[in-house]
C-alpha cells in the first residue's frame, strides 16, 4: 500500500536526513543553509532538542521533506519555521504542507507568533509564504535574507 506520513524526527533519522538535503543540487540548495548537512551535526541536533522541533515527511521509506520550528531551545519566544523539499519531489505542494501543519500545531500549542527567514531571490518560497499570510518585517543583516512574521488572531 501506498503511505505518505508526517513524523517527528529522532537522532536516527539523521543519515536519512543528510541524504535528502545532501542530495540535492547545490543551486536547488542554495536558499537552505541553516546547520552544516553532515550526519553527526544532524544527529546531535536532532538529540538535543527539548523544545525545538524537528519533522520529515516520510513516502514510504524515503524522507522527501524536512521542517522544523527551531530557537525555542536558545530561549527565542518566537520559533523559526525552516523546511526542505527534496529536489525530486518540488511542486508537489509538500512546502504548503509543512507549512499548513506548522501553522496548526502553533495553534494547538498556543504559539502567538511564527517566524521565518528567506532568501530575496526565491521568489517561489516568499510567494507561498505571503499566500498563507505572512508579511515581511524586516532583512537579516547578517546575510539580507528577509524576515516575515505570522501572527495568530
Amino acid at each position: 500500500m501506498r503511505e505518505m506520513r508526517i513524523d517527528i524526527l529522532s537522532s536516527s533519522d539523521a543519515p536519512d536526513v543528510a541524504r535528502m538535503l545532501n542530495r540535492n543540487s547545490k543551486k536547488y540548495q542554495q536558499y537552505f543553509t541553516p546547520f552544516s548537512f553532515d550526519e553527526t551535526t544532524i544527529a546531535s541536533m536532532l538529540s538535543s532538542a527539548v523544545r525545538d522541533k524537528f519533522w520529515g515527511v516520510w513516502k514510504e521509506d524515503d524522507l522527501i521533506a524536512f521542517f522544523m520550528l527551531r530557537g525555542m531551545d536558545e530561549g527565542f519566544e518566537t520559533p523559526a519555521y525552516g523546511a526542505c523539499v527534496a529536489e525530486a519531489h518540488q511542486g508537489m505542494g509538500l512546502l504548503k504542507l509543512t507549512l499548513q501543519f506548522v501553522l496548526s500545531w502553533c495553534k494547538v500549542y498556543s504559539v502567538p507568533k511564527l517566524m521565518l527567514k528567506v532568501h530575496p531571490e526565491n521568489a517561489v518560497a516568499k510567494q507561498v509564504y505571503e499566500k498563507f499570510g505572512f508579511v515581511q518585517k524586516g532583512i537579516d543583516e547578517k546575510n539580507k535574507n528577509l524576515i516575515y512574521y505570522y501572527v495568530f488572531t
